[in-house]
Order: structure tokens, then C-alpha cells, then sequence
């Protein structure tokens, strides 16, 4: 196994070992805010390589509901909590009408791809962080490795792209 599972697990087991009340209520609050960033860093991923196909994105979403809403000439930016009803809410809407079967697949790959690269920038800070840090850091590797995998179960038809969705998580 690589030397940084076994300091996840290392940082993991310290914090146990010394974790007080404060530390597990910080860890709960940084967990709900990790997940927020997991689907962030996904859905940017899938609006990023819309533009770079050269499909106008419409919308990002991240969170279950719409608490804030930010809104620049045709985009809009929502973002909300999560109320854990069913997989962890985010999507993009973009204009896909003239988009090919080859750049919905490019978009679609983005977001796990965006999670992956989220996943190997948070370890390498893990690795050199100490304490909490070190264990929020390993703790939201792993979920942007789970949400990676788990997206790459595509739903939908990759010719009509306003039915197409990465996965579910």
C-alpha cells in the first residue's frame, strides 16, 4: 500500500486518541461543508469542459436547495444545503443542442475527473498538514474518489444530452 494510507490512517488513529467533544463537532461541521466542496469541485469540473467544447453553460448547482442564488446576464449560480433526501444534488445545465455525442462524453468525464484531481491536490496537502487538518484533508480524498467512482455509472441517453447524467452518488 502507499505510504499516505497508512498516514491517513496514522493522523485518523491520533485524532481519535485525543479527539475531544469540540474536535468531533468541528469534524461533523467540516464534513458537511466537504461534501458541498466534493459536488462543487465536480460540477465545476462538468461546466469548465462545457465551456472549453464551446457549449454556453446555463446554471451550477450545488446543494438540495436554493438558498442563495447569484446571477450574471444568461447564468445563474445556486447554491444550497443538503437535505440528504436521495444522492448529493448538483448539475449543470448547459446548451447541448449542438453539442456532439463526443463532448457530452467529455462532459460528462469532467466531473469525476475534476473529483480525482480534487482527491490527489487534498492528499498531497495531507500529507505535510498535522492534527485535524491532516484527517478532514485524508476524509475528503476519499469521498472525491467515492463520488469519482460512483459517477461513473452514466444514466440516460449520451445523444440527447438534456436527458444525460453522469451517475449517481
Amino acid at each position: 500500500m502507499p505510504d499516505w494510507i497508512y498516514d491517513a490512517l496514522e493522523s485518523l488513529q491520533a485524532f481519535m486518541d485525543k479527539g475531544s467533544l469540540a474536535d468531533v463537532a468541528s469534524m461533523l461541521a467540516l464534513s458537511v461543508i466537504g461534501t458541498l466542496l466534493v459536488v462543487a469541485v465536480h460540477e465545476a469540473g462538468h461546466a469548465l469542459a462545457a465551456l472549453l467544447t464551446g457549449n454556453r453553460v446555463h446554471e451550477l448547482r450545488v446543494g438540495d436547495t436554493d438558498d442563495v442564488t447569484v446571477t450574471a446576464g444568461a447564468f445563474r449560480l445556486r447554491v444550497g444545503r443538503l437535505r440528504g433526501d436521495a444522492d448529493v444534488g448538483g448539475h449543470v445545465i448547459f446548451d447541448g443542442r449542438s453539442a456532439t455525442p463526443r463532448q457530452v462524453l467529455a462532459i460528462t468525464l469532467a466531473g469525476p475527473a475534476a473529483n480525482l484531481l480534487g482527491a490527489a491536490v487534498a492528499a498531497a496537502v495531507a500529507v505535510r498538514a498535522e492534527g485535524m487538518l491532516s484527517v478532514a484533508l485524508f476524509l475528503w480524498t476519499f469521498a472525491s474518489i467515492a463520488a469519482a467512482v460512483a459517477d461513473l455509472r452514466p444514466a440516460g441517453d449520451p445523444d440527447t444530452p438534456a436527458e444525460w447524467n453522469d451517475g449517481r452518488l
